[in-house]
């Protein structure tokens, strides 16, 4: 039986296609068909599982990085925004026109004043502008309008 090729010995590869070859090696041990024949059933066994850990591990260990770092905390707020307004019949936009009555504030200066309060807190600006207009019942109408900033940042934790 002829011994499997191995990409060691494939001249047509680069440098770099050989470095990275050797990285996915090292984190995924050799390939099956590349393994040693005399190890046992049950080393064979231990080197199939650790990959899939590995793998999950690391993913895990990026998405906490990527939503630590304040890029991928904006790109996750855009995202769930986008998701948000797919699932919610009640759109961000529908929000801020209920509230257009009950607050002095133009819909830019609602928006900024939502973000602050996500930035200061794990709140989407949905959830923020969503709470505000429940807090802004028609039983307070009598008080409409009303400096909705203020009342954003006394909602939000310090």
């Amino acid at each position: 039986m002829a011994k499997p090729r191995s990409w060691r010995d494939d001249a047509s590869l680069t440098e770099v296609d050989r470095l990275l070859l050797a990285n996915v090696e090292a984190l995924y041990g050799p390939p099956a068909r590349n393994a040693d024949p005399q190890a046992s059933p049950r080393t064979r066994r231990l080197r199939r599982g650790p990959p899939f850990a590995r793998t999950l591990l690391l993913a895990l260990v990026a998405g906490a990085l990527f939503y630590a770092a304040p890029q991928g905390r904006a790109a996750y707020q855009w995202a769930i925004d986008t998701v948000t307004a797919l699932g919610h019949p009640v759109t961000e936009d529908i929000v801020l026109e209920r509230l257009a009555p009950k607050c002095r504030e133009s819909r830019t200066d609602l928006l900024a004043a939502a973000d602050r309060v996500t930035q200061r807190s794990s709140r989407l600006r949905y959830e923020a502008l969503m709470e505000l207009d429940k807090t802004l019942s028609p039983e307070s109408r009598a008080a409409w309008p009303v400096t909705c900033a203020t009342i954003l940042d006394s909602q939000s934790p310090p």
